[in-house]
């Protein structure tokens, strides 16, 4: 019997397997973020639905933690987790609407602003997966050693925000140029932001079981 088995109910168990299913859905819309980015997607179409998708992801579980298969004292923090996962998902969404808003003239400072928003991407892929193996290993070590990872993805996230910020308050640029790479920045951190949140709330929840 793992560790996981040893600490959960049968039920706490369920519900931290199901949560697999909405980091997989924040890595379907982060792929189709890249195909927007790419040309590859034309619409907001896609990513829309995979955002529906782990709303109802959410509201299912949460139903199932109310309902009494959670115990008491991680019941909150099981809450709490479910609805900071969906956040990484409506943020990915709200990443790729505010990208559809505007279509910069300049070209030069365009590609710069998709350049760094690939990064992000990339950094998020990342994130997810280190969120995933978090909620799969029986070993805290492990745990521990996917937190400090997306910690550094974040930290690598933070870096870019403020390169984009320092960039528009640096440089001559008319306000719909600024305000747009503003706000990308801004989307594009909420991200990690949330993957980080995530993974700082299951630790949490591991912490309280063990000690």
């Amino acid at each position: 019997m793992g560790l996981l088995d040893r600490l959960f109910s049968g039920g706490e168990q369920n519900v931290i397997g199901s949560m697999g299913s909405i980091i997989e859905i924040a890595k379907n819309e982060n792929k189709a973020l890249l195909d927007i980015l790419d040309g590859k997607e034309k619409s907001l179409l896609r990513i829309k639905a995979l955002e529906q998708e782990s709303d109802n992801k959410v509201f299912e579980l949460t139903n199932v933690i109310s309902s009494g298969a959670i115990s008491p004292n991680v019941l909150a923090d099981m809450l709490a987790l479910v609805e900071k996962e969906d956040d990484i998902s409506d943020a990915i969404f709200n990443l790729a609407r505010e990208m559809m808003r505007y279509d910069m003239p300049d070209k030069k400072m365009s590609k710069m602003l998709r350049d760094n928003i690939e990064i992000i991407i990339g950094l998020v892929e990342q994130a997810l997966v280190e969120l995933g193996k978090m909620e799969n290993t029986a070993n805290i070590a492990e745990m521990r050693k996917s937190r400090r990872e997306i910690e550094v993805l974040e930290q690598r996230g933070d870096e870019i925000k403020d390169s984009l910020l320092d960039f528009v308050y640096k440089n001559g640029i008319d306000f719909k140029a600024f305000n747009y790479i503003s706000e990308v920045a801004h989307k594009c951190d909420d991200i990690l932001d949330n993957c980080e949140d995530s993974a700082d709330i299951f630790m949490s929840i591991m912490l309280s079981i063990m000690t």
